[in-house]
């Protein structure tokens, strides 16, 4: 960190307010060559310290570190601003010199409570990082003057026994920013050097959860509370780790345990408030925090279920005080999106990315919800950003993904090329580049593009043959998949694989035989789940003419007429080749839209998707912007594997039809197919949240979908 904070907020103008001293912000200290470590290591272990003080609560540094430098980088920094923006009644800066053993800490005392910057000198031991902590954070709580009980200075004390050695102080101090690109591999250096400190265990298990080893995380989160059973930050992280493995009870268990311990802790009011839908927490934790995004979010998902136009108050109230949050005008899109208003989302991205200095590309990257009839207006938004941040990779891979969806993908390999060559070993870009190249069907491009990331040769083929199922290169996968499941009969991630891509190919039966292998292998096998719901799950059949047609009168022949009604009674008794030749005789009668659908609805549900296509869009001719005709268009191009297709013909759907419980189920098995699991869970969320009794389809799926998040 720069070392200017201290005498950036000496030289600026100061307010005075009457507010309470009970929320404390503390940016990055500096500190002398040498012992930057301290500086960074010091504030981060004074915002840990802190919080178990009753009445007080201190928001991670690196929040106030990185609205700080926005406000600096746009010129408009002041103490006002940093207080409002936190609701703090206290900021503190300070300053780490000294050698060898002997330190001095400079802390500047700034924001309401001082009309003039306060300066506090602290003399400390470099030589013990916890003695420095707790002899620094004995200074503050004297000049703050917080009436303290005999347990907030025991707990502070145990807070400060489990900071780390000065090596590992580095590593988890940056964890504890909450910034991304958390390294697991430092962290894991960290533990082994500080194995029994609780602060090191406790962000080690955070940045597992975050790389998806839930089952580790928990091993480790436990172990840190059994290390210090007072470390409130490692009960919050736990707590938070058990609601991504889906133990909400547990959860609050440990919410609950770091509320004793100081009732004002923020994010534990939101993570308790959102297991127990309690709205009067959650706003409790918006009180302590004013820019907890999760809480917002958290809030407005209770008052969605009776009220959605207060939800989208609470999310815009949000968006106040987070007002680069891309998860809160995510929210507040999805919500448009949801009424039917595709307009009204896209004017409102234009709108925030507008009213903002520097929007971020995050920002920017929100046209990636907006569904295909804001295509046009959705490039513009995007090649505005991308004038901005030429080099960013998220806008990069956004705008290869459009032009790829336009059938570019000529054009959308071009520009990952470019990009890989810009930052070469980029996993992301890697991937979507094989991705393009598989599409245009330059397999041999794209396994020599995609095992270019390294790693040894089974592994890369294994993550080809999913990249080629994702494209629908079933051929290619199946080709690759066939020798390694030879190699390996028991291995029950290869032989669901093999059969995604039977199925893909519409050899049915041989893929079921290959399903049953692997859950006789592994009879929880995830990738077999997903597919067997693909198969079970029911194609939007119309009940009624009317449902496809839209109520406008259809003039059939006699002879189509009678071979309609054949075909439909056959489907019903689930007679599928008597049915399929009934419609295919219709349509040899009259070629019709309607008849069209039937047609591909029976080919569908008789296993054959890859035929089914063509009948959905000659419906599409007829009947375009129909949402039952879509989401089952969608579902084919799904079950051939050909998720790059499937997701903008479902987001076209739900256009047509936001209230379609069958499209974000379907969505959301895509999304779970490609390992996009936080936006399964969304999806499914909001499939049974319109429709309850679709539970039963998905329950299994959603409970792994969240412990991946």
């Amino acid at each position: 960190m720069k070392r200017f904070f201290l005498t950036l907020f000496i030289s600026i103008g100061l307010f005075v307010s009457a507010q309470d001293v009970n929320r404390v912000v503390i940016l990055p200290f500096s500190a002398a060559s040498g012992i930057d470590a301290y500086g960074l290591g010091l504030a981060t272990a004074l915002q840990r310290s802190l919080n178990v003080v009753n009445g007080l609560y201190v928001p991670p540094v690196g929040d106030a570190y990185v609205y700080t430098q926005k406000l600096l980088n746009d010129n408009a920094l002041s103490i006002q601003k940093v207080a409002d923006a936190f609701g703090a009644s206290v900021i503190i800066a300070g300053d780490v010199s000294g050698s060898g053993d002997n330190g001095l800490v400079t802390l500047g005392f700034s924001g309401p409570k001082y009309p003039q910057t306060k300066d506090l000198t602290v003399n400390v031991s470099l030589g013990s990082p916890g003695q420095m902590v707790a002899q620094v954070a004995d200074a503050v709580l004297k000049e703050l003057a917080l009436a303290t009980a005999p347990n907030d200075l025991s707990e502070l004390t145990a807070m400060t026994g489990q900071v780390p050695s000065a090596p590992s102080l580095n590593a988890v101090s940056e964890a504890a920013l909450r910034l991304p690109g958390v390294n697991v591999s430092t962290l894991e250096t960290a533990q082994q050097l500080d194995i029994n400190s609780s602060w090191v265990n406790s962000e080690y298990a955070r940045a597992l959860a975050i790389e998806g080893d839930i089952t580790k995380a928990l091993e480790v989160s436990l172990a840190a509370i059994g290390l210090q059973p007072l470390d409130i930050e490692a009960l919050v992280n736990r707590g938070i780790i058990l609601r991504a493995a889906g133990d909400d009870a547990t959860a609050q268990q440990a919410f609950d345990n770091a509320l004793a311990i100081n009732p004002n802790h923020a994010i534990a009011l939101a993570g308790k408030g959102a297991i127990t839908n309690d709205a009067t927490m959650l706003e409790s934790a918006i009180s302590s925090y004013p820019r907890l995004v999760e809480a917002y979010l958290s809030l407005a998902r209770i008052w969605a279920q009776t009220d959605t136009t207060q939800a989208v108050a609470i999310l815009r109230r949000g968006t106040t005080s987070v007002p680069e949050s891309a998860a809160l005008h995510r929210a507040i899109i999805e919500a448009s999106l949801s009424s039917g208003d595709t307009a009204g989302a896209t004017a409102y991205l234009q709108q925030t990315l507008a009213s903002q200095t520097t929007p971020s590309p995050s920002l920017y990257a929100l046209v990636n919800i907006l569904p295909a009839d804001q295509n046009q207006q959705a490039l513009a938004i995007l090649r505005e950003g991308r004038g901005k941040y030429p080099t960013s990779i998220e806008l990069i891979l956004l705008e290869a993904d459009f032009l790829s969806q336009a059938g570019d993908n000529a054009g959308a390999e071009a520009l990952l090329i470019q990009a890989n060559t810009a930052t070469p070993g980029n996993s992301d870009v890697v991937n979507a580049l094989a991705v393009v190249q598989a599409k245009q069907g330059k397999t041999a491009e794209a396994q020599t593009t995609f095992q270019s990331l390294g790693g040894n040769n089974e592994t890369a083929q294994r993550n080809l043959a999913q990249l080629y199922l994702q494209t629908g290169a079933n051929q290619a996968a199946l080709d690759l998949l066939t020798p390694m499941t030879q190699a390996a009969p028991d291995d029950a991630e290869l032989k669901a694989l093999y059969g995604v891509a039977l199925q893909g190919l519409g050899r049915t039966e041989e893929a079921n035989a290959a399903f049953d292998q692997a859950l006789a292998i592994d009879p929880n096998q995830p990738i077999v789940q997903s597919s067997r719901a693909q198969q079970n799950n029911a194609v939007a059949s119309a009940t009624t003419d009317e449902q496809i047609t839209g109520g406008v009168a259809v003039e059939l022949t006699a002879e189509a007429r009678a071979a309609l009604d054949e075909g439909r009674n056959a489907l019903a008794s689930q007679d599928y080749p008597t049915a399929i030749n009934a419609f295919k005789r219709a349509r040899a009668a009259q070629d019709h839209g309607l008849l069209a659908f039937y047609e591909a609805l029976a080919l569908q549900q008789s296993g054959d998707a890859r035929a089914a296509l063509a009948g959905y869009q000659r419906a599409l001719q007829d009947f375009p912007n129909n949402d039952i005709i879509l989401n089952n268009l969608g579902y084919a191009q799904a079950l051939t594997g050909r998720y790059d297709l499937a997701i903008p013909t479902l987001n076209s759907a739900l256009a047509a039809n936001p209230n379609n419980a069958s499209i974000y189920l379907n969505l959301g098995l895509i999304y779970y197919n490609i390992s996009r699991f936080s936006d399964a869970v969304v999806a499914w969320e909001k499939a049974l949240s319109i429709d309850p009794n679709l539970g039963t389809q998905v329950t299994t799926l959603l409970e792994d979908a969240r412990s991946k998040q």
